[in-house]
């Protein structure tokens, strides 16, 4: 059975590494970390389950979820326009043939709904290059974003999402 987010109590949620000694032993009782792919909250349940296993989980803390969406980003002054092939709380892959360096820290504008102004991200940053397309990590976005953010991904999931709870804030 998964677990449910205690931030937002969606159970849309992913097993994510364990981090420092105390989840690891934790792990030994079967208590396990999990991130909320809603919500982005991280937080430790308990998982009957044979151990842990590598193999079930990947790097990333955030599920991708394919997608097709308009965006406009920047990088200083400059300014072009791209498509976000994947998406997920914690950032995107973005089609583009502009090249910028590696750590470079962009700023995005998503088209997520055609009824609304897009979703600004504040910071992205490029953590992979690949021809004609990036991996970007969001760094920093308003909570009023994240929630639209969190909207969003929750429709592509066909998650209901009634907007951020005052439960854990």
């Amino acid at each position: 059975m998964q677990p449910s987010c205690p931030q937002c109590g969606h159970d849309y949620v992913r097993w994510v590494h364990r981090e420092g000694p105390f989840e690891q032993l934790a792990s030994a009782f079967k208590i396990f970390p999990f991130r909320c792919q809603l919500c982005t909250y991280r937080f430790r349940a308990f998982q009957w389950r044979s151990g842990y296993s590598q193999d079930l989980i990947d790097r990333r803390e955030n599920e991708r979820l394919p997608c097709n969406i308009a965006v406009a980003f920047s990088l200083d002054n400059e300014r072009w326009e791209g498509l976000v092939t994947d998406i997920a709380m914690g950032g995107c892959a973005l089609k583009t043939d502009v090249r910028v360096p590696l750590g470079s820290r962009l700023t995005l504008k998503l088209q997520l709904f055609s009824s609304e102004s897009p979703v600004t991200i504040e910071v992205a940053m490029v953590r992979s290059l690949r021809p004609n397309s990036m991996g970007l990590q969001f760094m920093r976005i308003k909570p009023t974003e994240k929630d639209r953010l969190s909207r969003f991904v929750a429709r592509m999931v066909g998650v209901s999402w009634g907007g951020s709870p005052a439960k854990n804030s």
